[in-house]
């Protein structure tokens, strides 16, 4: 039987442990990278809809009154 070297195991161990937690920590910041980019977009698209978004406002209200009348 070869006998177990406790240096080694404990080595490999923390290797282990240094690469899961790096794995883990790349991912929330590819995460959030991702997330900032979508955001921007986002108010980009609102900025360029809210225009559009008053004329669906105007058009509900005039819609209400319609009914109202009707």
């Amino acid at each position: 039987k070869k006998k177990v070297n406790l240096k080694s195991v404990v080595t490999l161990s923390v290797a282990v442990a240094v690469l899961l937690i790096a794995v883990l920590v790349n991912k929330i910041v590819y995460n959030n990278v991702t997330l900032n980019g979508l955001n921007r977009q986002l108010e980009e698209i609102k900025a360029q809809t809210g225009g559009l978004e008053k004329i669906d406002l105007e058009y509900r209200s005039l819609t209400h009154y319609v009914d109202a009348l009707n």
